[in-house]
């Protein structure tokens, strides 16, 4: 790993500064915001491409364009990805394909444990099952998303291999994971 950045920020720390210079800067973006329901959604719409600025710089919105599966990149700038939960947005980028994912840790989402292949079911029971869900959530979330073909694979094709080291289909990557203020979060990249 040669290069790598990541920033998390809550929406309640969005500055009305920050709405502005995105409303003025990056009409696509404000439009796309606009469009959500909910003002938490709007927030977390402007605070990523704030989050993504401060990491890689300001950006022509003509310069952003989408793979096959709708995973975003830019021309001429490093690899990037966006994840939120919450109250929370997380941005990454890096050198090389990069993932990322935030979760809130909730015990509601234990619902979805029959999600993972049996023997992942038996290590997420063993202790601590809220934690270790959702950091093994986490991990497979950002491993498809790294991969570019996000939820559109399942989750069986993502195997943990040791604490830092996974597989999606052939392929082979790195990860870290951390909680942060009861968020898991997973940051997947080629090596």
């Amino acid at each position: 790993m040669i290069y790598m950045k990541y920033k998390i920020e809550s929406i309640n720390n969005l500055k009305d500064k920050d709405i502005e210079f995105i409303k003025e800067n990056y009409k696509n973006r404000y439009q796309k915001a606009c469009g959500y329901k909910f003002e938490d959604d709007y927030k977390r719409c402007i605070l990523a491409w704030i989050l993504l600025i401060d990491l890689i710089g300001d950006f022509d919105e003509n310069d952003v364009y989408f793979n096959e599966h709708e995973k975003p990149y830019i021309k001429s700038k490093p690899f990037f990805n966006i994840s939120h939960s919450g109250e929370y947005v997380a941005v990454v980028v890096n050198e090389t394909e990069v993932g990322i994912d935030i979760q809130k840790i909730e015990e509601k989402n234990l619902k979805l444990l029959r999600q993972f292949e049996p023997e992942e079911q038996e290590y997420i029971n063993k202790e601590d099952n809220v934690n270790r869900f959702h950091i093994m959530w986490s991990i497979k979330e950002a491993a498809l998303k790294c991969y570019g073909r996000g939820l559109s694979l399942a989750f069986n094709k993502v195997k943990v291999i040791d604490d830092s080291t996974l597989k999606v289909e052939e392929t082979i990557f790195k990860y870290k994971k951390e909680v942060v203020d009861n968020y898991s979060l997973v940051i997947v990249y080629k090596d």
